[in-house]
């Protein structure tokens, strides 16, 4: 699946989240972004288990329910 994020303000989340998302944490789970994706937003989320980033914003892409969990490494 190839989804594209057209606008700058959601890549700078994206960026931002990465600061609090993990790298190497034994619970699998959290050591990556949640995209999750509802109707009328898009909500991008990561947490390190102590400290939580969460943003929501207009959902332009097409896509009505998806959550995808992406891996740190490949968000870098």
């Amino acid at each position: 699946m190839n989804i594209e994020i057209d606008t700058e303000l959601n890549v700078n989340t994206l960026k931002a989240s990465l600061l609090i998302a993990p790298k190497n944490d034994v619970r699998y789970y959290i050591n990556g972004v949640l995209l999750d994706f509802r109707a009328l937003s898009l909500n991008i989320v990561a947490t390190t288990g102590h400290l939580l980033s969460a943003y929501s914003c207009l959902n332009d892409t097409g896509i009505s329910e998806l959550k995808i969990i992406v891996p740190t490494n490949t968000l870098k």
